[in-house]
């Protein structure tokens, strides 16, 4: 698999002496990987809600707080050689937009974790829009405490309940959802039993036509009983890839829509753009004389079409330009 992105100063330092994926040769198998299991006395004991358990890839993860009996949870099977499959993906692609270490990290004692933080993780895993995951659309008509336990689980690696919930909740797995990143290519190394992918992402948000670039960073540890392929995620973070155009000298046109309830600072107006010949984000800061002002303020809020000079290159998608002339639409 070719490599896109070189891996950052932070994780050579970690790699030394990791193993790396190769195509043609031998490489050594992290105990995950193997089909060895070490079978162990099931313990159906329930920890208290006062801590939070942090899982070990060297156990059975029987003394969580999630009872795996009575939710149908069988160990995952790997496979010889790491593949990052769709449900492991999809975690990484719907966790990556938030901050990592505030929306997923360890709070330590139960009392310490802020009150959104299981809203936050509800609202991305389980209501938003759209069939990420094989467990979210199995259980799609009615996802219960538990098993919503059991999904924050295999996403971090920890339990912690999650008492807010009284009802089962109905999944979102239709529509589009607000923002989506998608994973193209992706490289990996080994590291122990973790493993670290460095991938390539593209990241649109609805209604814009326009895609954002980055690479993606993740360190994912085996956790066998993990819906999503048997991975947690350990930390992830994100670098944006900007996209730049030319300039070409040339006078461009773009029509927006203002109202004049929206804010005018220093001369300048947000409007939502369409109809442009450039590639524009969807609401475009527009530059203004004082006259150009009171000449917008006098249409009581209306589409207007204004023209402007390329004579700077810009990152993709253009956001802010300075208007030429600025007329209404009619």
């Amino acid at each position: 698999m070719k490599r896109i992105v070189a891996l950052t100063i932070i994780y050579t330092t970690i790699l030394f002496g990791c193993s790396k994926n190769s195509q043609s040769g031998a490489e050594t198998i992290p105990s995950a990987f193997q089909e060895s299991v070490i079978e162990e006395e099931p313990n159906d004991n329930i920890v208290s809600s006062d801590s939070v358990t942090t899982t070990s890839s060297n156990s059975l993860h029987d003394s969580t707080g999630i009872d795996f009996n009575s939710l149908g949870i069988t160990e995952y099977e790997y496979p010889e050689e790491f593949v990052l499959e769709d449900d492991i993906k999809a975690a990484i692609e719907l966790s990556i937009g938030d901050d990592f270490e505030s929306c997923y990290g360890d709070y330590g004692s139960i009392s310490n974790y802020p009150d959104w933080y299981r809203d936050s993780f509800i609202n991305t895993f389980i209501k938003e829009d759209g069939d990420r995951y094989e467990y979210k659309i199995k259980n799609r008509d009615g996802m219960t405490r538990e098993q919503i336990e059991y999904i924050y689980y295999s996403l971090t690696g920890r339990y912690i309940p999650f008492d807010n919930i009284k009802e089962p909740i109905v999944c979102s797995t239709s529509g589009t959802p607000m923002s989506v990143y998608n994973i193209t290519d992706y490289e990996y190394e080994l590291d122990g039993d973790d493993v670290l992918i460095t991938a390539n992402a593209t990241r649109y948000y609805r209604n814009d036509p326009y895609e954002d670039y980055y690479v993606i960073h993740a360190r994912l540890t085996p956790n066998k009983y993990s819906c999503f392929n048997g991975f947690s995620i350990v930390d992830e973070y994100q670098e944006e890839i900007p996209q730049w155009i030319t300039h070409d000298n040339k006078e461009h046109k773009l029509k927006i829509h203002w109202s004049f309830d929206r804010d005018i600072y220093n001369n300048t107006i947000s409007g939502e753009s369409y109809g442009g010949d450039l590639t524009y984000s969807m609401y475009v800061k527009i530059k203004l004389t004082d006259e150009q002002i009171e000449y917008i303020k006098g249409q009581n809020g209306k589409e207007f079409e204004v023209t402007w000079d390329f004579i700077a290159d810009e990152t993709l998608p253009i956001t802010t330009i300075e208007a030429k002339t600025i007329e209404a639409v009619e």
